[in-house]
């Protein structure tokens, strides 16, 4: 009993030090820009906000989809509605600014399908990282894209005409060589659960491997898809961002520089990247010659925006979803 409470403990200590981590982060970014100004932040315009806040919507219900799309087809079986998708994975979301990020986002949404649908662990793990892997796979795409116009040898039009040539040729791969992607898949879905046993309350709990139900080429083509309108309402949020406090940034420097600082979220270990995130943005709006006033206030607005946004999401989402549950009750 005291060895529980003490692992418990620990745990809660851990969660403190990210967040708190990510906090200093955060503040020392600030630093390199010019905070004397941030005590001024400009007057926020409503239809920006408006445009982050469906934005935030659009990459909220392709996220609930793609993933929903992967947990029934590794079920074999639909085992729920979208909206339930779309409430578990906002109230993640959600606890993600609070919680380390895969805490949050593994931890939360395999819990939620295991007590609401005893659905495995395994499988739950395996469609989130899925989840996920669409996400790499596309920011891969526009990272390759964008490079070489942040070392301009290319202008920018160049790296969106690149952009596109690389998504059509993902589609045409995945049209005629299904097969061999779905092969692949396999053998990364077995490496994350060697991973993902490898964390002591899941080791005994997962299997060494897992065979996968083959995925159709129609639903990988559609999961794509859903990846591909995703990262375009993620990029336009940032631009709606900067719309919001009326900035003086390039429109282009935000489309091209979101994938790079999106990037960042590889490597974060704080609640919902807080503080990596902005680094990124940081290093991004430097290279792109930004003002450090303009800087600082983009940084610290979308932030701020951002927690507002999905808090309220899920508010309204926790509401609806209570309704629902008294009415069937």
């Amino acid at each position: 009993m005291a060895a529980d409470w003490k692992k418990k403990i620990q745990k809660r200590h851990k969660h403190l030090i990210s967040l708190i981590s990510g906090i200093l982060i955060l503040l020392l970014v600030l630093w390199f820009t010019d905070f004397q100004k941030l005590s001024q932040l400009p007057k926020l315009k409503p239809l920006p906000i408006a445009g982050a806040f469906l934005s935030s919507i659009l990459i909220t219900a392709c996220i609930a989809l793609r993933w929903g799309s992967l947990v029934n087809s590794l079920a074999g079986e639909k085992i729920t509605n979208w909206f339930r998708f779309y409430y578990y994975f906002i109230v993640s979301r959600a606890l993600g600014f609070i919680l380390p990020k895969d805490v949050s986002d593994f931890g939360f949404r395999m819990a939620l399908l295991k007590k609401g649908h005893n659905y495995g662990l395994a499988y739950g793990g395996i469609s989130v990282a899925l989840d996920r892997l669409f996400d790499v796979l596309f920011l891969g795409i526009s990272v390759s894209s964008v490079i070489l116009y942040w070392f301009e040898l290319i202008n920018g039009g160049t790296a969106i005409f690149i952009f596109g040539i690389l998504v059509l040729s993902l589609f045409l791969v995945l049209t005629f060589i299904h097969n061999r992607v779905f092969h692949s898949i396999e053998k990364i879905i077995n490496t994350t659960l060697t991973y993902l046993r490898k964390l002591p309350f899941l080791h005994k709990r997962m299997p060494a491997t897992i065979h996968t139900p083959e995925f159709e080429k129609k639903l990988v083509l559609k999961l794509c898809f859903i990846s591909l309108i995703k990262l375009l309402a993620t990029i336009s949020r940032f631009v709606f961002f900067a719309l919001s406090f009326g900035l003086n940034i390039p429109i282009l420097i935000i489309i091209l520089g979101t994938p790079l600082a999106q990037a960042s979220y590889l490597i974060a270990f704080t609640p919902g990247g807080l503080g990596i995130l902005e680094a990124g943005w940081l290093g991004v709006l430097k290279w792109g010659g930004v003002n450090d006033a303009a800087a600082g206030v983009f940084i610290l607005g979308q932030r701020i925006l951002t927690v507002l946004l999905i808090s309220l999401l899920a508010f309204i989402t926790h509401s609806i979803f209570s309704i629902k549950l008294s009415r069937e009750k």
